[in-house]
């Protein structure tokens, strides 16, 4: 070695492992959404598979969107968890910017992450029979009578909320009332007419399988509309995101 040149530093001698970059751009929320008719198609399929033959094969069942405990129901929890992660960045957004809405994104997270643990806790299965005691609806579409209560909650929760949706942008706005009219729609209407055939002892047949299917999926397919809204709305707040994977940049 040359005494004049300088000794090499430890940085020349190991050269870092280059850095990989992701890049969260607009179309994020495109590809989501494909994702996830792709799974509703998925659960469909299975929904279907479990009616025809979860007699013979009784493994099936863990197919089917009747049951509580089911591939459905861990999936169903894991998006409503996801739109819980996602109103949180939005309150952490809101709070840097100084918007006085911060605490109503975070009110929106806490319900996502409460309808999460409902799924797999069924925590509003325990309401029905107290409910119906309490009120006397025995029997029709108010026998799952837990729909009351979680009615007047929601409707507390949409007029918390006015002055909130009012400040989000048209398209956000528009998507995330659309979606909860949709969610209503299937976890309610539905599930009223579904306590009328159980009621009349037609929860094995076919017609109140089918109803289970459509109602599964609206609720499935509205919270995943919400995601893709969140998704859509944080896009559109910070721009095109770049994660960089790999050590820090030496200095």
């Amino acid at each position: 070695m040359d005494p004049q040149s300088p000794a090499p530093t430890r940085a020349q001698a190991v050269p870092s492992p280059p850095r990989r970059e992701i890049v969260v751009a607009p179309t994020l929320t495109g590809r989501l959404a494909r994702l996830f008719v792709v799974v509703l198609a998925v659960l469909a399929a299975g929904h279907l598979v479990a009616m025809l033959w979860s007699d013979v094969v009784g493994h099936l069942s863990v197919l089917s969107l009747v049951q509580e405990t089911s591939v459905g129901t861990w999936v169903t929890s894991m998006v409503h968890a996801l739109c819980a992660i996602l109103a949180t960045i939005g309150a952490r957004l809101a709070r840097r910017e100084g918007s006085r809405w911060a605490p109503n994104w975070y009110g929106l997270a806490a319900l996502f992450a409460l309808m999460s643990l409902d799924e797999v806790a069924a925590i509003h299965e325990r309401f029905s029979t107290p409910v119906r005691q309490v009120l006397g609806t025995g029997g029709g579409p108010l026998y799952y009578a837990w729909v009351i209560p979680a009615l007047l909650f929601g409707l507390v929760f949409l007029l918390v909320q006015v002055g909130f949706l009012r400040s989000l942008d048209t398209r956000t706005r528009r998507n995330l009332i659309l979606a909860g009219l949709l969610f209503v729609a299937g976890a309610a209407g539905l599930e009223m007419v579904e306590a009328v055939l159980e009621t009349q002892g037609l929860q094995h047949g076919v017609a109140y399988l089918s109803l289970v299917l459509v109602e599964e999926l609206l609720e499935l397919g509205a919270i995943m509309w919400v995601a893709c809204t969140l998704v859509g709305d944080l896009l559109r707040r910070v721009g095109q995101v770049r994660l960089q994977l790999g050590p820090p940049s030496a200095g």
